[in-house]
């Protein structure tokens, strides 16, 4: 509920048939900080997304300490496995719920671990996977088969990916080969991802025995960057072609592949196709309504994109491996998408798209708020700071010129008409964490 600071917080995800539940919270009034008297903590079948009360298992009322902090233990004999909710209330409101499952709970015989020598690599390359099986004390587990899955950008969710199957040796080794591969293209799914590959027992076991290691899938040795820009009727397109730094990503943790650079040296004499799209809006008049504030029937337009597509470029890299297009185009409250396409000498292809438009008729902006200090439609204040907004991107010419602007925050806090499209008001802490202003 946004009428109160809640914290809940369960000591774990995953319960036995018969067990307890150690709950611990905090809860305070949003607005005036105050403590309630009580505080009701239920256990109760999960209701599954429905609205329906499902009986409760266990119930606790609590009076929580002055800072608002509760504790509770939540016991049960036999209960069925399956998903289970607890849930704080305030009188008859619903402060915060938790899920939890209940069911066996058993520790794994052994463990796997999982090592990809090659963190970075060409899409359809066959990368070689070591995995080692030992039981917790150490010895190892021979003899034991594994499943290897190489997930697959075109297996969809929960696909089965590229799957071998290897026997681990007397020293609990065991070596596959897996190709890993990426789906679509790079204008829909970019020149590179992370994906897993995966391991476990071909065999049911008790517990849950799992591995798994992160291989950073390139569609080509090369990485394409394309910016394109416009003042006024030039549109000015610069880009680079780098070559991938694959050794780049074995001298780093694995956890940090998302976070580095694969552009290596750049490529001279890379020749980069360029398309051009050119997007105009078209706003036309569809009927009318009554606006309420301005006491009279007014416009209602509907607007649509017309897409034209201008003359192929060609542009080749220079020593540095960047290059540079001026063109003139029409300009004004068009935008240009820009798709700059390069084939590597394998011929594998990558793709890098972008837009460009003048900023004070961008076609896809809309009617929006604009924060004065941010230049967005949102900011970070502190208690008391000033915030100002700009309403931006309207109908042109409008037939009245007055605007209403509301503050939200749990309901409505204030409401204002005036003639002018600028608004500013006070972030106080009634309005903490956050607020609207519309």
């Amino acid at each position: 509920s946004d009428a109160w600071w809640n914290l809940l917080s369960l000591d774990r995800g995953q319960y036995r048939s018969t067990d307890t539940i150690n709950v611990w919270g905090v809860v305070r009034d949003r607005q005036s900080g105050a403590v309630p008297k009580a505080v009701t903590v239920t256990l109760a079948a999960s209701s599954g997304g429905s609205y329906a009360t499902q009986p409760a298992i266990d119930r606790q009322t609590l009076d929580p300490n002055p800072a608002g902090a509760y504790v509770a233990r939540l016991s049960f004999v036999d209960l069925p496995p399956g998903e289970y909710e607890v849930t704080t209330r305030v009188g008859n409101a619903e402060v915060a719920g938790r899920t939890l499952r209940v069911g066996p709970i058993a520790k794994p015989a052994w463990k796997l671990a999982l090592e990809v020598p090659e963190r970075a690599v060409v899409t359809g390359s066959s990368v070689t996977v070591n995995a080692e099986a030992a039981f917790f004390e150490g010895t190892p587990v021979a003899g034991s088969d594994l499943r290897f899955i190489a997930e697959s950008e075109d297996d969809g969710e929960g696909g089965a990916g590229t799957q071998k199957t290897s026997t681990t040796d007397a020293a609990g080794h065991a070596t596959a080969a897996m190709q890993v591969r990426l789906g679509g293209d790079s204008e829909e799914h970019g020149q590179w991802s992370v994906q897993y590959i995966h391991v476990r027992p071909s065999d049911p076991e008790e517990g849950d025995v799992y591995a798994e290691a992160p291989v950073v899938v390139f569609r080509s040795t090369a990485v394409l960057d394309v910016t394109p820009t416009l003042k006024g009727r030039t549109l000015t397109i610069t880009g680079s072609v780098h070559a991938v730094d694959f050794d780049r990503y074995n001298e780093q943790p694995a956890a940090d592949l998302w976070g580095i650079d694969p552009r290596g040296v750049p490529l001279a004499g890379r020749r980069v196709d360029i398309r051009i799209s050119e997007n105009t809006q078209v706003t036309r008049q569809t009927g009318t309504r009554y606006d309420f504030i301005a006491k009279r029937t007014v416009p209602v337009y509907e607007s649509s994109t017309r897409t034209k597509v201008l003359p192929a470029q060609v542009a080749t890299t220079g020593a540095n491996g960047t290059f540079r297009l001026v063109l003139t185009v029409k300009g004004g409250d068009r935008s240009y998408a820009v798709i700059g396409t390069h084939v590597d000498p394998a011929g594998r292809s990558i793709q890098a798209q972008e837009s460009a438009w003048v900023e004070e008729s961008r076609d896809d902006q809309g009617a929006s708020l604009i924060g004065a200090g941010t230049g967005e439609g949102w900011g970070t204040y502190s208690v008391g700071d000033k915030v100002s907004v700009r309403f931006a991107h309207g109908i042109p010419k409008p037939q009245v010129s007055r605007y209403l602007f509301t503050v939200l925050a749990r309901g409505l806090r204030s409401a204002t008409v005036q003639g002018s499209p600028s608004f500013s008001t006070r972030f106080t802490s009634a309005l903490v964490p956050n607020a609207q202003i519309r």
